[in-house]
């Protein structure tokens, strides 16, 4: 019978979160995993910005390895793969009383806790299936971040990073004065163009042809500044020093800017 490792905590996501979470749990003694799957925001930034002692020349995955081999120096494991299921186990999923064994000692784990190599305690509490391996453990730490829903703009999602940002606290700062679209209608995007004021004076808020769904209040607000609300629909973006076609109007944010590696870089949006 294959026996796999019990924990006390689990971390289930591998960012900067699930990272500095297991170093301390691991620091403070407690056996620790971390269960990553692949990708992920943080690893797909290009230079890390917004982090003290970590120079802007590195990638997020490369902080992330040197994270990895500090965890694994304390004595934690990191497994490469992705959560299916967790599960209640044993008296936590409400299994039946306990029971006492052969020779009179507490037989109350389940039997699936007692297939574990680590001794489970009676604070173990849930299964983690992943696709490679099972866990055991006392505690579940959820640190699985954000996944970006992509806008649907033709040619737009190959700019991530090179001028298609989601996240205005780390990324705003670096668009310098340059001109900024902040794409969607409703309050939470209302309040990023209004934000984006701090950085630039021009801002556009683009509503892709849809009806504005903020509120009284928001509408208001967002009359009071000198935010450009676009009612045109976005047709699509082109690369920076690429030429528009005869879509009627057009606006870029950079001119003639690559990204790293010589990444194409955003130009602009064409609206039909």
């Amino acid at each position: 019978m294959t026996r796999n490792p019990a924990y006390e905590v689990v971390v289930v996501g591998g960012g900067p979160a699930g990272l500095t979470t297991s170093l301390y749990t691991t620091r403070l003694g407690h056996r620790t995993a971390v269960v990553n799957r692949e990708g992920g925001r943080y690893a797909s930034v290009t230079s890390v910005h917004n982090f003290l002692g970590v120079s802007e020349d590195a990638s997020g995955r490369e902080v992330s390895e040197l994270a990895v081999d500090q965890l694994e120096e304390y004595g934690a494991d990191f497994y490469r793969d992705g959560v299916r299921e967790i599960e209640r186990v044993g008296e936590a999923a409400g299994t039946g009383d306990a029971e006492a064994g052969s020779d009179g000692s507490d037989d109350s784990r389940s039997d699936e806790a007692r297939d574990f190599e680590n001794e489970a305690d009676a604070d173990t509490q849930f299964r983690v299936t992943a696709d490679n391996v099972d866990l055991l453990t006392d505690r579940i730490v959820l640190a699985t971040g954000f996944e970006d829903v992509p806008p649907r703009v033709r040619g737009l999602r190959q700019f991530v990073g090179g001028g298609l940002h989601y996240c205005l606290h780390c990324d705003a700062y670096t668009l310098g004065d340059e001109p900024v679209f902040v794409l969607g209608n409703d309050d939470h995007a209302a309040e990023m163009a209004m934000l984006m004021l701090n950085f630039t004076d021009d801002v556009d808020l683009l509503l892709d042809d849809e009806e504005p769904e903020w509120s009284d209040e928001t509408a208001e607000q967002v009359a009071a500044h000198p935010v450009e609300v676009v009612a045109d629909r976005v047709d699509h973006a082109f690369a920076a020093g690429d030429e528009a076609d005869s879509i009627h109007d057009q606006k870029s944010e950079a001119e003639t800017a690559e990204g790293p590696a010589g990444d194409p870089w955003l130009g602009g949006l064409a609206f039909a």
